[in-house]
């Protein structure tokens, strides 16, 4: 009804994969670490 138009996508932390969050404005990313197996 109030006929607003969504401009961007905002977050204040993004996690893991960067390449995920391309479109998505953030203060910062934190890398999520694995434990390898092999």
């Amino acid at each position: 009804k109030a006929k607003a138009e969504i401009v961007a996508e905002a977050a204040i932390f993004t996690e893991g994969d960067r390449s995920q969050w391309l479109d998505i404005i953030a203060l910062g990313h934190l890398p999520v670490f694995t434990e390898d197996k092999d």
